[in-house]
């Protein structure tokens, strides 16, 4: 597997990860259309609209395809455990099996919207590409991470054939 910086202008993953509250409120879109409906009717769809799991991954439609990590519960303080980001960790890379995702760009989880230190979110990291051995995607861009995390991962999860 290939652990590389991301970079938007150059890079074409099949899936970006997201960071993701149980209400999909951080990857809304900032810019919100006119609503053809009544205040009271939006009302009524907001209250009713069900809450998603905590450490599942809501699949987009799109190019790239979007996995909303759901990671973050905005009525908790913090917002997000350890064990919900395993969770959407083993979760994304299910879907990139499942799928036959070979390049995702994802951020370090726990690190955008939340307060989890980087050395912490790389191990949360290492430990679920671990987990996904060999069905890990061929391509994985980190967003943001530092030189010192790209180049530990790298170490750790050389294919054989690349040493």
């Amino acid at each position: 597997m290939e652990i590389a910086p991301f970079d938007p202008g150059r890079d074409v993953p099949h899936a970006v990860v997201r960071e993701e509250d149980v209400q999909l409120v951080l990857a809304a879109d900032p810019v919100v259309p006119p609503p053809h409906q009544s205040l009271r009717t939006l009302e009524a769809a907001a209250m009713a609209a069900p809450a998603h799991r905590p450490g599942t991954v809501v699949v987009r439609p799109g190019r790239p395809l979007r996995l909303l990590a759901v990671i973050h519960d905005l009525d908790r303080e913090p917002s997000w455990s350890e064990a919900w980001i395993a969770d959407a960790l083993d979760g994304v890379f299910r879907e990139s099996r499942w799928r036959g995702l070979t390049g995702i760009a994802m951020p370090l989880l726990g690190t955008v919207h939340g307060r989890l230190p980087v050395p912490r979110a790389t191990e949360l990291l290492a430990a679920a590409l671990q987990r996904a051995a060999d069905t890990c995607p061929d391509t994985l861009w980190l967003e943001d991470a530092p030189g010192d995390v790209l180049a530990c991962l790298r170490r750790r999860f050389a294919r054989a054939t690349d040493r």
